[in-house]
Order: C-alpha cells, then sequence, then structure tokens
C-alpha cells in the first residue's frame, strides 16, 4: 500500500493536470515538461465551471457525460503554441490564468498557472 501511494506522489509532482475550456466545453488537461515547453494532452473527460472562490477557478466533474475528442497542445517556452489539429498559435498569461490562442478557436484555463520557463524577457503576457 504503501508503494502505490509513493507512486501516485511521485505521477503527482511529475504530471499536473489542468483544466481548460473551449467553445463551451470544459475538458481535463494533463501535462508533462519537455526541453522545448509543455505538452498538454486532455482526457476527454468533460467538466463544467461553477465559478471562481478567490483565486480559485472551481470545476466540477459532469457525471456521465460523453467524452469529447481528445486533444494535444504544444506550448513553447517561446510563448509560441501548436496543435495537429488547430496549426500554429500562441500561449499567453492572461489576468488570472493563461490562454492558448489559435486561429479559430482558443482554450482557457482560468485561475491557472502554467509551470514553464519561458525565453521572453517579461515572460508570455498579453
Amino acid at each position: 500500500m504503501k508503494k502505490i501511494i509513493g507512486m501516485l506522489f511521485l505521477i503527482t509532482i511529475i504530471s499536473e493536470a489542468y483544466i481548460g475550456c473551449y467553445n463551451d466545453i470544459c475538458t481535463e488537461f494533463n501535462s508533462k515538461k519537455n526541453k522545448h515547453g509543455i505538452v498538454l494532452k486532455s482526457t476527454g473527460i468533460q467538466y463544467k465551471w461553477v465559478g471562481s472562490y478567490g483565486a480559485e477557478m472551481r470545476t466540477e466533474k459532469i457525471k456521465n457525460a460523453k467524452r469529447v475528442k481528445k486533444i494535444i497542445l504544444y506550448l513553447g517556452k517561446s510563448c509560441d503554441a501548436y496543435s495537429k489539429v488547430y496549426g500554429k498559435g500562441k500561449w499567453e498569461w492572461a489576468n488570472g490564468g493563461f490562454t492558448v490562442n489559435f486561429k479559430n478557436i482558443n482554450f482557457g484555463f482560468g485561475r491557472q498557472e502554467l509551470e514553464i520557463d519561458t525565453e521572453e524577457e517579461f515572460g508570455c503576457q498579453m
């Protein structure tokens, strides 16, 4: 039992989960750092936004909801973004979170901090 708890703790440290919203859909994204930035992979599990309390965004998993299409977002240290589906884009810090913007779609990650060191002098600001 201690081994399982230790492994779960290690996985939590290595991979952080985010809730991202787009087109009135919110889903969980698992993250993995690499030398270029962070890769966000959606789980397809749907969440609903229930409000924000202070600096915290509150969401709830939607029970028995159909899984949405899985999405992979590549976020670079130079504030660049890429998706095989949406092409090239940019990501930036927003007031109380961060956004990932492509030509035809925007992803919002409200009240969440992205664990990435940017190459830009002042980060990826709007």
